[in-house]
């Protein structure tokens, strides 16, 4: 087949996917198939939901070369879903938490992690280029990924497919997003089209070919993986500043997106325009997550946006992404931050401190990211200086808390009453 018959196919399918994304995730046009609750088990599964999962069960490779595990029934979704959450007496609320294991990286440091959906092994970008895979349960590593042909930077960020466990996706200074195949350790897919650094990845809750990238070069691209990866979806531009972070929406077809210009901006993922700029921060938003709180007044639960910078913390109301809560930032040095699904905030400093949100008694509280008198990084003249703390991800079950620092550890936290 030539180029040109080939381009044209492309394109030919991208149009045929753009135009029937609506009806595949959200239900018919003119009919609302949103729910303002997230599904829990046992409960009855909407017809929106159905109709997704059908879809992707009859889904080809979600790239080439890897697919998806086998399902089991109507119901893995939602069970899946049911199992990562804390009780609900323990949502929202801050416990001590302490250092069990430390994993040193040699000759170099972390600065990008991530766990997996089955929540049995994570991942770390390392500054060497590399790509190490650990197993979460033991701390030892499984796998090292590097490009065929050396990668141009380090690895940026991180992303597991929430629906395919084996599938983790790569952003890296060479401008690419790589798919990685963790059962072979391959390169899958090679997404290409950003002009700077890859710095926010995300893949869609529902829809494991739906990918989302951000860049150094103020864009935002919506891949389709299954028709290759020489042109996206939908190419989004606004912002004035690198793209830090990315949150896709499972219940509404929303992209939010969070930036060095201090804004974050909603945007319509089947049109490819922006629906809304939030302008509260006054500096870079370093992090940006969704997560599920559950109300006093009903039964239910409400679905809520976090975003982090320097000057604090905001949470906003979705979808209309309106502001709830202004919490003020523990330091003025922040460098990362992670949101676990229930709602518990950390962030990590470049003085090599960790600071906890206390929600109850809404204060931070803060410790040592290297609490052993061992830690630290000496530079040339013999100094020790701090642990700067480059990387934090919550396991799935928002019970244990990986922290990536400068000195070259991996350090793994779990809940202080785990001990007692």
């Amino acid at each position: 087949m030539s180029d040109a018959a080939s381009n044209e196919r492309r394109l030919r399918e991208l149009v045929q996917w753009n135009s029937v994304f609506t009806q595949r995730l959200f239900g018919e046009p003119g009919r609302s198939a949103l729910r303002p609750q997230r599904p829990k088990a046992g409960a009855d599964v909407p017809d929106w939901l159905t109709k997704l999962r059908g879809t992707l069960s009859t889904q080809p490779a979600t790239a080439a070369g890897v697919h998806e595990p086998p399902r089991t029934g109507p119901g893995v979704v939602v069970q899946a879903a049911a199992t990562w959450a804390l009780s609900p007496a323990t949502r929202s609320t801050w416990y001590p938490w302490t250092l069990y294991r430390q994993v040193w990286v040699e000759n170099s440091w972390p600065v990008a992690l991530d766990v997996a959906s089955d929540n049995v092994t994570f991942a770390a970008g390392v500054w060497d280029r590399s790509i190490r895979l650990f197993d979460l349960a033991s701390g030892l590593v499984v796998h090292t990924f590097r490009s065929e042909s050396q990668l141009l930077g380090p690895v940026r960020v991180l992303r597991f497919a929430e629906s395919a466990p084996h599938l983790l996706y790569s952003g890296a200074a060479d401008k690419r997003v790589l798919a990685w195949d963790t059962r072979t350790g391959r390169i899958a897919l090679r997404l290409v089209g950003h002009r700077a650094s890859v710095d926010a990845l995300a893949v869609h809750p529902r829809l494991t070919h739906v990918l989302f990238s951000g860049s150094a070069d103020e864009m935002i691209r919506v891949w389709d993986t299954r028709v290759g990866g020489q042109c996206s979806v939908h190419e989004l531009g606004g912002h004035r500043g690198g793209v830090r972070s990315l949150v896709g929406r499972a219940l509404e077809p929303q992209l939010l997106s969070a930036s060095d210009d201090c804004t974050i901006r909603s945007w319509d993922i089947v049109k490819g325009v922006a629906a809304g700029v939030c302008t509260r921060h006054a500096k870079p938003v370093i992090g940006l997550s969704s997560c599920w709180l559950e109300t006093d007044l009903t039964e239910s639960e409400l679905e809520r946006l976090v975003s982090v910078s320097a000057d604090g913390a905001r949470m906003w109301k979705l979808p209309a992404v309106q502001l709830v809560d202004e919490i003020p930032g523990p330091a003025p040095t922040l460098s990362t931050a992670a949101v676990s699904e229930d709602g518990q905030l950390v962030c990590g400093d470049l003085d090599g401190q960790l600071h906890w949100w206390n929600a109850a008694q809404r204060c931070w509280q803060s410790q040592s990211a290297a609490p052993q008198a061992t830690s630290g990084v000496t530079c040339s003249v013999g100094a020790r200086v701090p642990a700067v703390v480059l990387c934090i991800a919550f396991d799935r079950s928002a019970t244990r808390l990986l922290t990536g620092c400068h000195d070259g550890a991996i350090r793994m936290w779990r809940l202080h009453d785990e001990y007692r």
